[in-house]
């Protein structure tokens, strides 16, 4: 496959990726946790899940912005795949700041997790659940690493090859 079309192909997958996640954040999660509220939470004022509802969704969008942070960087790798430069070094500083991002957000998840234990506005099964998305955050950010450490070794070796001939 030729640098042009996998860079085509992977961009149209980041912007499928970004419009799935704005409808995901903005739609789909809100009324997913309104229907959830609905069958099982009322505030103890007597008002509808409030305290529960702004709280976790405050919590998802924040979680969001990482999220977007790290498909940028991927759309930046992607841009420069397409000019022919896959093997360089400022793609290995994106992929590492992709990496980043999913380290972050796994941090934040995890911190995150715990004031709502604290404030009794998590039950023990979700904190259970969210302890493997930061598991699979971490793994992200253990492997994005690892590439970014031979996207980096190939651009040395390209760098030092264009020096020779």
């Amino acid at each position: 496959m030729k640098n042009q079309t996998a860079s085509i192909l992977l961009l149209s997958i980041l912007a499928a990726l970004g419009i799935f996640g704005l409808a995901f954040f903005l739609w789909i999660l809100p009324e997913s946790v309104r229907l959830v509220l609905d069958l099982s939470v009322y505030d103890t004022y007597g008002t509808r899940y409030s305290t529960f509802y702004y709280a976790w969704l405050g919590f998802a969008w924040v979680t969001a912005i990482p999220c977007y942070a790290a498909l940028f960087f991927a759309i930046r790798v992607a841009l420069r795949m397409g000019k022919g430069e896959a093997f360089s070094r400022a793609n290995a500083k994106d992929i590492n700041r992709f990496a980043l991002c999913a380290l972050v957000d796994a941090c934040f998840v995890l911190l995150s997790n715990v004031v709502f234990s604290f404030l009794n506005l998590n039950h023990p099964g979700i904190f259970l659940f969210f302890i493997l998305v930061e598991l699979f955050g971490v793994a992200i950010y253990i492997l994005f690493r690892i590439l970014a450490a031979y996207v980096l070794q190939a651009a040395v070796l390209r760098e030092e090859q264009e020096l020779t001939v």
